[in-house]
This record gives structure tokens, sequence and C-alpha cells, in this order.
């Protein structure tokens, strides 16, 4: 392996040529005579990148510290630098040249100096193709004074976007340029294509509502210069009654009025009688707005920083003044264009044209500067999310939340990853003061941050936006958290959430511990207006106070939003009450917020009311979805996994019954909790309010509580004992199950429940590694064995006890009967609901293996490999070594104090082994099967095989039903890859149309979605063969496949086995599959990601099954001769994408092991294109792999 060194020398050969190329570009502006050698040199400039930004990774790699890393940006900063001077330089020539190149022929016949003519650049937009044809032609194509390489150098320097991709591959050169002109205009030079995009426009020309000019005049310009261009093409002498109807459905009813009261007679109107009707008026609108004076402008102007009261704003006015003009002046880039129409303003970000609108001073629906949003006269509102802004201001997929003035409630422009805040803007004498303060956050590296927050206790949820994420630069977990605003408007998804320490400047021992979720913006600047500290004099009671934001009048971004789930821990006691239209004061750890109104004398200001309430059940269900279609992955453990399993091993013991006794892994030694009584009373009286009022579940309710007490596992806490303010109490509540296989009621203990200081037990106590095992691939392992069993542990969690000392963290309250009193209890075991449990549980089963363990080897390896939480899914080759199996694994958890209930099996014998009142209930005549689940799938013991039972629910088809409905698909082994692809088409398809949750999708998704919805029940025909090895195989081999199409890539992997008796069995073990990007990636690069899948896949397979198989031999398939000619190469050939993922495959897999198949005999081209539930069952190609696979000499095909 190369060291940092060698490379650090490598790379500063890299860096000297690129100084060079530099000095030489400097040469290059002054003496013309060096640019030819400049030209030549900068052709290497993106090969000599490339190769810098391979070692330079390499380097970033081998980095240790802190210090190295930041040498390494710097060196990387130089050279960007570098880089980008030199093709800076290298566009300024090329802009000279062209300048320069107009023609050099006799001029003589005319004496009129011409100014110079830039050839303007083409980007492939159809409706450019003219002026750009018809100025190259003329002076560079038909320039005789210019050699062939010349006119090439002009032609690619007039290139960009998507024209450049056409002569992209061709190098420049004399025989070249007569090719690379001809194929653009063999492209772009098409009547009919011109033709439709000039029809086009004019058709789609928005319709004009209101009294508005500058919509009336880029009416007129719409029709006026398409129309122009048709009449090239005489193609418009028939149009006349066709143009005059399609422009009266451009306006409102008022115009068409109007209209129709200027027409004399009953004679048909002409086109050129409506475009001289509304010239006309658009003309006076112009001239009304001019006479309006200046005094519209002055008042709508912004009040400085400087003043102490700022500037009046009439409400009743929303003119300004303009130039009278024959055509609209672009606000932007003063050509006579609309606004709408200029290229360099729809080439912005839409956060930043709303910011030009806001500047502007623009009207945000529909960027007139005659009048305010609040007054504007159309009716059309934004196209995605229907709320009143201009749809080119839109967010997506990064909205923002810029206030803004309306006559109702507007929403924020995003429907995407956003939180909607609603805005009113209502005249009102006081304007609002909202809580803001300047908090401290501790980022990724422990340096103190600070941020502005907003105190909002409407709000459930502490929110922070992406921006200050960004800066903090800690882990985020995926989350999709559902908000809703006022209303119950729901908004979109976020974008994760994150956890942090919040520190305060003013209490120096002040600590915070905080879970925000992550939103692209929170809300615009606050406050809307600004507001003085001399204003703030005013107020006696505001006098001397030490304020959490100094600068809380100057109008400015909001970082974080503390929320009520964090409200508690933040104020302190003082209070100070300001009368009728005057701000209050509140003590916080951060200082004193203001909040309230300040009077003000005919004042618009914008009410901004903060109310949001998270729904994480559809969170959950996709986060399982999307969990399961990952390839597992090994983490690393983090350093409070490496604490929490000390604090086990240092802790753990055993009382004389040999079961177990832990300790609950806080994270500090004093646990921050505040009072928690009262919060834990009101929630057990509202449940047993439910309770009087539902008898069943009264009754399933006291069964499970007594089955607590008969068996110890919670107790009395003797009245001596009782100390309302130690401790936790936690509160509880029921869950109903309807599956047959489990308890039907059980209490759910509610530990994140929240104390008065605002931490809960979840909060300060460590939840410890992930210790359960793949799903994935336990099912691998268990498919490969003759015999097979599965059993539960009956109430795991309650069989091991927490220490003594501790239980006073877990109490709670309950009574049978609302004439007891009631009654304090501690919870002696492991609890549900406490989220260090599941590591407790499982690490406990560790412990006995290590301590017990050696007297029972079979029993050990199954509870070390064969277990998910408390499942038990096990086997053995014969039914011997299963029963041997089966008695050492009882024997052993009775070690530990636990019991196996719930057996089941394919051999009738080994359940018969067990007491009856142990087996799992189900009908082993083979006349009757009936199926039992594991671990989420369905099997059959009897016939030994899986199947699938979806019964899909009729709701109405909306974004939040369908990713509901999604989410139940459960594959852990990817047997209906191809089915879950066009699911995740599906998800991504609705995200990028930006409708609500609640919307209903597009006509075309509603009918993909009826036909998906109608053929699901037909997967309850898939049966899947439990077992798929043999143990007598002569040899073992796996054939993984991976293939790409424009929608999506995939991968599958089979288990080939040959028998003894020449037999060969092929079975199908486990498929992936990815959707392709929004992005545009080429088809050889998604091949590429396929065959990363497959390498990932093929390896996680073969690590899983090679404790219980022989692999002898692994193959890997891809119909992509680009991707293996890649593979099989050294990765620093290629560009770092490439590179990257090439890397990546060999180190899983040798390059020898890839392959070439077919197009139509590789069974991922399935889960690449997807399949519906209907194809999927009857796809003999994804079943059982291409028909030579069963056969002998398949390693050549």
């Amino acid at each position: 392996m190369a060291t940092v060194a060698a490379l650090s020398n490598g790379r500063a050969s890299l860096i000297k040529r690129v100084e060079a190329l530099v000095n030489l570009s400097q040469q290059a502006r002054v003496h013309e005579t060096v640019r030819g050698e400049f030209f030549i040199r900068a052709a290497d400039l993106n090969h000599i990148v490339a190769q810098f930004e391979q070692r330079q990774l390499q380097i970033v790699e081998l980095c240790t510290t802190p210090e190295e890393l930041d040498e390494q940006y710097e060196v990387q900063s130089r050279f960007d630098d570098m880089q980008y001077s030199i093709k800076s330089v290298a566009a300024e020539l090329n802009r000279e040249a062209a300048q320069s190149s107009a023609p050099r022929g006799n001029l003589t016949s005319n004496n009129v100096k011409l100014p110079k003519i830039q050839i303007p650049t083409f980007d492939g937009q159809i409706k450019n193709w003219p002026t750009f044809y018809d100025l190259f032609r003329s002076l560079i194509h038909n320039n005789p004074n210019l050699s062939a390489i010349e006119k090439f150098q002009y032609l690619s320097t007039s290139l960009s976007r998507e024209a450049s991709t056409v002569i992209k591959n061709l190098p420049i050169s004399a025989a070249n340029y007569a090719i690379a002109f001809d194929a653009l205009v063999a492209r772009y030079n098409n009547k009919r294509v011109l033709l439709t995009n000039y029809w086009q426009a004019i058709y789609s020309a928005p319709k004009v509502n209101g009294d508005s000019q500058s919509l009336l005049r880029n009416l007129l310009n719409v029709f006026s210069e398409n129309l122009a261009a048709l009449k090239q093409y005489d193609e418009v002498d028939l149009w006349d009654f066709t143009l005059l109807n399609l422009m009266l459905q451009k306006l409102d009813t008022t115009w068409k009025q109007k209209f129709e009261l200027s027409i004399v007679g009953n004679s048909v109107p002409a086109y050129n009688d409506l475009q001289e009707f509304l010239l006309k008026h658009c003309t006076a609108l112009e001239t009304s707005v001019m006479t309006m004076g200046h005094n519209s402008a002055s008042a709508l102007r912004k009040p400085t920083a400087a003043s102490s009261v700022p500037a009046k704003r009439p409400v009743t006015s929303s003119f300004v003044t303009r130039s009278p003009t024959s055509k609209e002046q672009c606000l932007n880039c003063s050509d006579e264009h609309p606004l709408t129409k200029c290229d360099a303003f729809l080439e912005m970000e839409p956060r930043d044209r709303h910011t030009f609108a806001r500047k502007k001073n623009l009207c945000y629906n529909c960027l007139s500067r005659v009048h305010s949003v609040s007054k504007c006269p159309s009716k059309v509102n934004c196209r995605v999310c229907n709320c009143r802004h201009h749809t080119l201001l839109h967010f997506v997929p990064k909205p923002s939340a810029e206030s803004g003035e309306a006559s109702g409630v507007v929403e924020n422009p995003s429907t995407d990853d956003g939180v909607k805040v609603m805005t009113n803007a209502i005249p009102t004498r006081s304007f609002i003061l909202l809580a803001t303060a300047r908090i401290i956050v501790v980022d990724s590296r422990g340096k103190y941050r600070a941020f502005r927050a907003l105190l909002d206790t409407a709000s459930e949820a502490t929110f922070v936006t992406e921006r200050c994420a960004k800066v903090l630069g800690l882990p985020q977990t995926n989350a999709v958290v559902p908000i809703q605003g006022l209303n119950q408007m729901s908004t979109s998804s976020t974008s994760g959430v994150l956890k942090c320490e919040v520190r305060s400047h003013l209490v120096r021992n002040f600590s915070l511990k905080a879970e925000m979720v992550v939103v692209p913006q929170i809300c615009g600047d606050v406050p809307t207006m600004a507001v003085s500290q001399d204003q703030l004099r005013q107020f006696r009671h505001l006098r001397n106070l030490e304020l959490a934001d100094p600068e809380f009048g100057t109008p400015q971004q909001v970082d974080v939003l503390l929320g009520a789930d964090v409200y508690g821990q933040i104020v302190t006691s003082g209070f100070k009450k300001g009368r009728l239209e005057e701000p209050s004061a509140l003590n916080t750890v951060f200082g004193w917020v203001l909040i309230g109104g300040i009077k003000r004398d005919k004042q618009k200001t914008v009410v901004r009311s903060f109310c949001t309430s998270i729904d994480n059940s559809l969170d959950a269900a996709l986060k399982r979805f999307w969990q399961l279609e990952q390839v597992p992955q090994r983490i690393m453990a983090a350093p409070q996994d490496v604490l929490c399993e000390e604090k086990f091993t240092s802790t753990i013991s055993r009382d004389i019954k040999g079961r177990y006794v832990v300790q609950l892994p806080f994270a500090d030694t004093s646990p921050s909790l505040g009072r928690s009584f009262d919060s834990a009373m009101r929630r057990f009286l509202a449940l047993e309010a439910r309770l009087f009022r539902d008898k069943l579940a009264r009754q399933s309710y006291h069964e499970f509580m007594k089955d607590y007490i008969d068996q110890g596992h919670m107790t009395v806490i003797p009245q001596i004992q009782v100390n309302k303010n130690a401790g936790f109490y936690i509160p509880h509540h029921g869950i109903a199950r309807t599956d047959p296989d489990n308890a039907k009621f059980r209490v759910v203990f509610d530990a994140s429940a929240k104390s008065s200081n605002g931490n809960s037990l979840n909060d300060v106590l460590l939840v410890g590694p992930k210790l359960q095992a793949d799903i994935g691939a336990l099912l691998m392992v268990f498919r490969t064995h003759n015999i097979v069993f599965t059993a539960d542990i009956r109430q795991m969690y309650r069989q091991i006890a927490v220490a003594e000392s501790q239980r006073l963290y877990q109490k709670i309250l309950w009574r049978f009967s609302p004439e007891q009193p009631i009654n304090e209890y501690y919870l002696n075991t492991v609890t549900y609901g406490v989220c260090s449990s599941p590591y407790l549980a499982i690490r406990t089963l560790a412990q006995l293996v290590k301590d017990e363990g050696h007297a029972f080897p079979l029993g050990a390896q199954v509870l070390k490999s064969c277990i998910y939480v408390d499942d038990v899914v096990a086997g053995a080759s014969s039914i011997e070594d299963a029963r041997e199996t089966q008695e050492q694994l009882i024997k052993l958890l009775n070690k530990g104090g636990f019991e196996l209930r719930k057996w089941a099996s394919n051999s009738q014998g080994l359940v018969n082994s067990v007491p009856t009142s142990h087996q799992r209930p189900y009908q082993f005549p083979l006349e009757s099967p009936g199926m039992i689940k594991l671990l989420g799938l369905q099997w059959c013991p009897q016939a030994d095989i899986f199947s699938y039972t979806i019964n899909p629910n009729n709701r109405p088809c909306t974004k939040r039903n369908i990713l509901s409905e999604i989410a139940r698909i459960y594959d852990p082994l990817g047997f209906l890859a191809p089915l879950t692809l066009m699911a995740k088409q599906l998800i991504q398809t609705l995200w990028s149309i930006g409708i609500g949750w609640d919307d209903a999708p597009p006509a075309e998704i509603v009918n993909l979605w009826n036909s998906f919805q109608a053929q699901v029940p037909e997967l309850g025909k898939v049966s899947i063969p439990r077992q798929c090895a043999d143990d007598g195989a002569l040899t073992s081999e796996l054939h993984g496949f991976a293939d790409a199409s424009e929608r999506g890539f995939g991968a599958v992997v089979y288990l080939r086995q040959s028998r003894p008796t020449g037999e060969i069995r092929v079975s199908l073990i486990a498929g992936k599959s990815r959707v392709a990007p929004l992005k545009t990636v080429s088809l050889p690069r998604l091949e590429l990601c396929a065959a990363v899948l497959a390498a990932d896949l093929l390896s996680f397979v073969r690590e899983t099954l090679k404790g219980v198989l022989n692999i002898h031999r692994v193959y890997a398939w891809s119909d992509s001769k680009v991707a293996l000619t890649w593979i099989r190469s050294p990765p620093y050939r290629w560009a770092t994408f490439v590179a990257n993922r090439v890397a990546h495959i060999q180190d899983l897999l040798e390059p020898s092991a890839w392959n070439h198949v077919s197009g139509r005999d590789n069974p991922a081209d399935c889960a690449s294109r997807g399949l519906l539930p209907q194809e999927v069952v009857t796809h003999p190609l994804w079943w059982a792999g291409p028909t030579w696979l069963a056969g002998t000499g398949c390693h050549h095909k």
C-alpha cells in the first residue's frame, strides 16, 4: 500500500505541471504568439486534475488527525484556485477570438461603422436555434478567412448545456468540423419541431386575470413574437379565427366582456381587432401607473437599521412608478422581455428567485411591480402546492419559508421536505415580537456554535435548519416525519433527526440534550420589521434586563425552534408582564426573552403562528421497508456503545436461582431527571377512565397486570419507601394485538415520557449496540438445513431482574378498582419500552453462553447465531442431531431461568418431544396444512414452503395511503425484488411531483396503483421451497447477476449444487433492486452500480453461508461489456465515479469471477425494470435463473 510520502511526491509533480500552465496562461493573455501552445497544453488539464483527485483522495484516507486533514484541504484549495484560473483564462481568450471573428473581406460599399456583433451561446433550446444558426453561418461558417479548425473552435465555444453534448465526443480537428456542423444542423434545424415549439408557446401562454398590465403585455408579446416566427414559414394565413379564440381563452371574464362591448355590429372580429384592443388598454394601464406620482415608491422603501422609527407603509397604496416603454423591460437583465421569460432568471435556484422577488418588491404571486400579493388580482396560484405564490418561487427539493404578505392564509412554498409555516397578513395596530434567544450548540468537534433560536410552546418537537445541521456536522438519523400545521394542514417530510447538546452563555453548568428534527428552513426573518432599542426603553418594566437575544429587533433568520419538548428545561423563575400592547419578558436560562405586542399606527404586519405535531407511525413503517432493502453492512462500535458494554460486564450478576441481575446503563452516574409523578398520575387517571368504558380492554389489562404481580415481576412499594420526587414514574397503556401467534393484549410502558426538567428515562440511558442478527441472514441459514425448528423464549425480558438499587427508576401507578387507593409499584425486571431493554436482554443471552455454553456446545451455537430477539430459528442435518440440539438448548436456557415455548418444526417427531402446552398450535396433517409466522414470513411446516399473504386495504389513492401500503411489503430475502422496484419507483415519483400527503396523485399513477393493488392477492400463489441446499452435494456455487435499465438496477444470487446423481439444483437465494436516480446517469454507469450491488450481495451471501456450506466458487454475471471492461481493469485508469466503484467491486470479488451473459438470459433484468405482482408469480427466469444454469458447462455462457 502506498505511503503518504510516496503519494505526496506523485502529487507534487502534478502541482508543478499546473503551476507551469498558470504561468503560461498569464503570458498568453499578453502575447498572442504563445496562445497556440497554451491551448495545446490546456487540453491536458482535465487529465491532470483527474490524476490529482485520485492521489488526493488516497492521501486524505490515510490522514489520522484533524491537523493532517486541514493541511490536505489547504493543498486541495490551492490546486483548485490554479485550475480554475487556467480555465478562466482559456474562456476569456476564446471569447476574444469569437468577438474578433467578423468577416474581413472588402467592405468598401458601406462606410458606416457597425457595432461589434458577438455570437450568442446556443444552449439547445429550440426557440434560440434560428437566431444562432443565422448568425453563426453568416459570421463563421461562410467566412472564407477562417480555417476549418478555427471554425470548429468557435463552434465548440459557442455551445453549452444540451447543445454541447451533440459534438462533445468529436476531437477538434479540421476534418471533423464539417461533421460537427452537419450533426448540429441535423439535430436542431427541424422545421416541424420549430413550428411546434412556436405554437406550444402560444398555446401555453399564461392567462390574464385582472387589470395587470404586465400580464397583459406578456400575453401580447408571447403571441406577437411567436406569430412573427410562424409567418416566416407561411403557416398562419388561415389561422385568424383560431388565434382569436385562443387569445380569448387566455383572458378572464372581465376582459372578455370589455372586448365584446367594443365590437360594433354582428361582424365576426378578427385577431388584429383583439390585439389592438388589448394594446390600447395595456397602454392605458401603464399611463395610469405613471400618473400615481412618486409618493407610493417612497412609501414602499424598507426602514433602515439606523432609523429609530421604521418608515410608515400605507396599506392602501400598492403601486410603484415605472418609465414608459414600448416593450416590458426585464427587471433582471434589462432586456426587452418579461421576467418569466428571462433565461438568467429561470436558471436561478428557486430560493434565489424568491430573494430576488423580495428585494425588487414584486408581487409573490404574479411577479408584478404594480401591487403586492395582498392586492394581486390573479386567481392563479402555484401549480405545485396551490398556494399564493408563483410557481417559479416554489422551493423544490429544498423549500424555504420566506415570509410574505397576503390577504389570507399563505403557506411557505414547500411541499417536499419542510415544515409548513402558516402566515396571515392582517391589519393591526400592534407589531408582535416573538420569543428569540441566542443559544450555544456543541458541534461534532466539541466546539461551541452560536445560533438564533425561537421558543415555541405550540410545537411538539424541536427543529433545526439544514444550514445549521451542516455547520454542526453531527450524525443524522434518516426519518420520514410528516408534520401538521394550523388547521390540521399536513406538510411534507423532514431531512432527518439529530441529537445535540445545547448550552447557555449565561448559566455555565446548564446542559440540555435535545433531539432536533432537521428541516430546510423554519421561517422567514424574525421579527418581520425592525425594532430599535429606543423603542424598548419606553417600557419601564423592561429596563436593565439581560436579554437572551440582544439583537431581538433586527430581522434575522431563525436556526433553531425550541419546542414544548424542551420548554420546561429552559424557563426559569421570573416573568415581567406588560400592559395592553406592551411586550412582556420571560426569564430563561439564556436570559430574558421578549414576547408580545408593541403599539404601532396603521401598520400591516405578518402574523406567524407555529403549531406542529409529528406522526411517527409512517416513519417507522417506511424505515423498516428501506432497511430491508439494504444489503447489511458491518457497523463500527460507537464510543457510547463501548461504554455501555463496559457498564454491563462490570455490573451483571446472578441470584441464588441462577437468574441474571442487570443494572440500567445510565449515561451519567447521576441521572438528570425531574419530577415525573404528576404526569404519570394524569396518564393513569385517563387510562382508568378509558378502561371503565371498555369492559373487554379492562379485563385484558387486569389479567396482564395480575400476571405481572403473581410472578413477582412487580411489587408494591412499602409506604416508608414512597418518595414522589425520587427516581422515575413510567406511564403505561395497552395495545391490542390481532396476531393469533402472539398475546392479544399487552401493556406498554412509556419510558419516553418527559419529566419536569424535560428529560425522560430513555433520554438518560444508553441504548447499547445493536446485537440483533440480520433477519435475512437467519432465514438464509434456516433454508440450508434438512430438519428445522422454531421456538419462542417465554417472557424473555421478564426473566432478567433489575438490581434493587435501580428499581426506583421503574415505578408505576396501578389499582384494580377506582374504589381502591392508587398504589405505587416497582417493576423488578427488564421492561418493555425502556430503550436499553433489547440490548440488556440479548446481551444477557450472550453472557449465558459464555457462562454455561461449554457444557452445551450445540445449544450454545444456536444462541450465538440462530436467534432474533426472543425467536429461535435453527436446524440440523438429521432428526437425531436436531433432537440433541433441542435438548441442549432447553437445558442451557433453563440454567438462566429461561423457558422455550411455541415449538414448531417440519418434523412431527421433533415437535412431539416437548409437552403439548409448549407446542405452537397448528395442524400437521398435510391434507390441511397451516401457516405460521416466521420472522415476518409465512411458513408452512408441513409442506415446508414459504408463501406470501398481502391483503390490500381499499383506501383512497393518496400519497399517504400509497406509502403506507408499500411499507407493508415485507421481503427480507428479496424474493419480490422486481415488485419492490415498482413500489420504490412509485415512491420516487410521488416525491418528485411534490403533491401533499393527502392529495390524489395524477391519473396515470392512480391507474398504475389500482392495477398494482388488484394484483397483489396473486402473490398468494407463490410457493418457495424452504430448503435450498443439499448436505451431500458434490459442489456448491454462487451465481450473482447484475443488470440496469433507465428505470433502475438490480442484482440476484442463486445457489447451484451438483448432486452425486448428476442432478443440478438451482435455488433463488436473495435479490435486491434500486431505482435509478432522478438526475440522469448514463446506462453504463448504472450497469456498474448494478455490479456493485451484485458484488455486495454475493459477498453477504458467501459470508452468511460459509459456516454451513462449503462454497467452492463464486461467479458474477453482467450483460454490459463496458462495465465488465471497467471491472477487469485497474481502477486508476478511470474517472473518479468509475474508479471508486471498481475498487469496491475488486475488494469483494476477483476480476476473474466476472463473466458476460446475454441480456435475454439475465434474470436481474426483472429486478432492474420492475414487474407487477401477476408477472412476478409466473416468471420462470426470475425464480430459476437461465435454463443453462441447471445444465453443465454453464460457466462459459
